[in-house]
């Protein structure tokens, strides 16, 4: 609990121009509150308020034993990156629906979209917080932001916003069709008894070596059986960086299209955007339920383009999804509204090539 407290005092390390007298006020009172041990439930996000719009970011760089360091937090706040701190190991996840990013205290080895990387040099532990070295910091996040960084400071330049996240809440335009429109495949059909969501063939490689892949068997996913279990679990509650189902009882968004895809026993990455690299490409005109689908979030300070949440499609303008909006938990959303058309970047059917 103290260390988590005391965490807030990272946000005294951005330094913003013209921040305003309420804004300092809110950070002293957000130094005063209490936060779980271990979660991080989001950044000071009073922070972009204090930064005129269209303003840059500025985000103060430390000397700590000779070498310059920026606050991982200081850097989730900006990027608007939910993050996850546990005090036992010393690390920190960040992302924005899920955990994208891990970084541990004076570990070189990092964890980038579900795939292991290693940094030019190790996040440090000091003063009750998380500091990324300035040279790791485009190893990172070089695709999630345009920045320039000086002696005394790492500067984020704003990006275009192609959606607002207030529109996430706005009515579907299910009777309105153009272009960026979400339709089902006019050839797939559901209602003749032969067709119904025929399975689709996957070479399941769990566990399995290199001289037995060849032996792998095919493994068929059953559509109807995945969309039973994804309504099976409507109304359980999000929580970002969350552990196995089984223990934690909370989904974020890559963890629930894994553990659904997991009961068909084929494997999927613990990352929306590792899962967004797998499978056929499907045009938003020939969805079929099973199909995954990938958006981004918007950001003031996030580059547009880069997946940031993930649902499965059911049909008929609808995919289930776990997510902290329009509603919290895991939820069935139309999507033929006009945040999920500007947001939305692909659709995926995992085919053979697609599983682990």
């Amino acid at each position: 609990m103290k260390h988590a407290r005391k965490r807030i005092s990272l946000v005294l390390a951005v330094s913003v121009a013209l921040a305003a007298t309420t804004a300092c006020a809110q950070m002293k009172k957000q130094n005063e509150s209490k936060l779980e041990a271990k979660q991080v439930k989001k950044g000071q996000l009073h922070i972009l308020k204090a930064i005129p719009q269209g303003d840059e970011a500025r985000i103060s760089i430390v000397k700590l034993n000779d070498k310059s360091y920026v606050a991982a937090q200081a850097v989730a706040d900006i990027l608007e990156y939910r993050t996850f701190w546990d005090n036992d190991s010393l690390t920190m996840k960040l992302g924005v629906n899920d955990p994208e990013f891990e970084l541990k205290a004076e570990k070189k080895k990092a964890l980038k979209e579900a795939s292991p990387i290693n940094l030019s040099a190790p996040p440090i532990y000091e003063k009750d917080a998380l500091y990324i070295p300035v040279e790791a910091v485009g190893e990172l996040f070089g695709n999630d932001m345009t920045y320039r960084s000086t002696d005394t400071e790492l500067t984020v330049t704003p990006t275009e916003m192609r959606a607002d996240k207030k529109e996430i809440s706005a009515p579907a335009e299910k009777d309105k069709k153009d272009e960026l429109s979400f339709e089902d495949d006019p050839a797939y059909k559901p209602g003749q008894a032969s067709a119904k969501r025929q399975p689709i063939q996957l070479h399941h490689t769990r566990a399995i070596t290199s001289a037995q892949e060849e032996e792998a068997e095919p493994v068929a996913l059953n559509v109807d059986e995945l969309e039973a279990q994804a309504r099976r679990y409507i109304g359980i509650n999000y929580k970002f960086g969350t552990g196995a189902f089984a223990q934690s009882g909370t989904f974020d968004c890559s963890s629930f299209t894994q553990y659904l895809f997991d009961k068909q026993k084929i494997e999927l990455p613990r990352s929306a955007r590792a899962q967004s690299r797998l499978g056929e490409t499907v045009d938003r005109k020939l969805l079929r339920p099973g199909d995954l689908l990938f958006f981004f979030v918007p950001g003031r300070f996030r580059s547009n383009g880069v997946v940031s949440h993930v649902g499965v499609y059911v049909g008929d303008g609808k995919m289930i999804h776990a997510a902290p909006a329009p509603e919290e938990g895991v939820q069935e959303t139309e999507i033929n509204q006009p945040y999920w058309k500007k947001t939305f970047i692909r659709a995926a059917r995992i085919t053979g090539s697609g599983a682990l």
